[in-house]
Parts: C-alpha cells; sequence; structure tokens
C-alpha cells in the first residue's frame, strides 16, 4: 500500500475517478464492448499475473463479456512518485503486456521520467496533471 497520508488519500481516490472519467470514458462509439473498472476507494477489478499474483492497478479497461484486459492507469501523488513505486509498482503493470498509462502531479513529470528510465520501467505513456485557476483537473500527454 502506497504511503499517503489520509488527506492525500482522498485527493488520490477523487482524482482516480476524474482521469476514469475523463481519459477511461468506456464505453465509448469506438469501443463499445470496453468497460472501465477503478479500484479506489474499493478494489472491483484485479489483473492476474503470470506467476498467478493478482495486482490492483488504480483503473482498468477490459473488453466484455470476457473481461480482456486493454489499458490499464495508474494516478500517483507527490508521495508516491518515487523509487519503491517505481521499481515495484510500475515493474509490476508494465510486465502486464497491456497498454500502461503512468498519471503523475505535472511539476513532477521530469522526476518521474527519471526513474522510470533508472528502473527500466517502460511505459506506454506519462501524462501530467494539474488543477487549473477555476478548479478543474487538466491532464497533458508527455
Amino acid at each position: 500500500m502506497p504511503n499517503r497520508l489520509k488527506r492525500e488519500s482522498e485527493e488520490h481516490d477523487k482524482i482516480v475517478g476524474l482521469i476514469a472519467k475523463i481519459r477511461f470514458g468506456f464505453p465509448t462509439s469506438e469501443h463499445p464492448d470496453w468497460k472501465t473498472y477503478t479500484n479506489h476507494p474499493d478494489q472491483t477489478m484485479g489483473v492476474t499475473k503470470r506467476d498467478s499474483t493478482v495486482v490492483y492497478p488504480d483503473i482498468i479497461a477490459v473488453k466484455k463479456p470476457e473481461n480482456n484486459l486493454e489499458m490499464i492507469g495508474e494516478v500517483e501523488t507527490p508521495a508516491t512518485v518515487n523509487d519503491e513505486e517505481a521499481s515495484r509498482e510500475w515493474a509490476s503493470y508494465a510486465s502486464l503486456g497491456t497498454a500502461f498509462f503512468l498519471y503523475v502531479p505535472n511539476d513532477l513529470v521530469a522526476n518521474t521520467k527519471e526513474l522510470l528510465t533508472k528502473h527500466r520501467v517502460e511505459v506506454s505513456g506519462i501524462r501530467g496533471y494539474y488543477y487549473d485557476e477555476k478548479g478543474d483537473l487538466n491532464i497533458i500527454n508527455q
């Protein structure tokens, strides 16, 4: 479990929900048989790894009815952009063999790229997020 304070955990869960709605809003006309699940605040859809362990990325998109994994998203906060998360969690999710998008605070994108390189973790994309002056969540493809 990531080392987040209660307030940061609540903010994380809020951001997970917003990103799921904005970027993983399935089903769509292009993907009518995809469905999105979030695993915060409650675990709703796990992914079984090759070693039979089950992991719970923050956001999962699957293709129905078989629940084939299509895409995952992991949302980090300032407390979780670190070596431990990169080596343990990000590496684990990258090994799932599906599109993996990492969402981090926009001012930590450079640090995130350094950690990914250091730990040899490949992602499909890094997305920086921030709140604008109106309080709306903005996401930038990096």
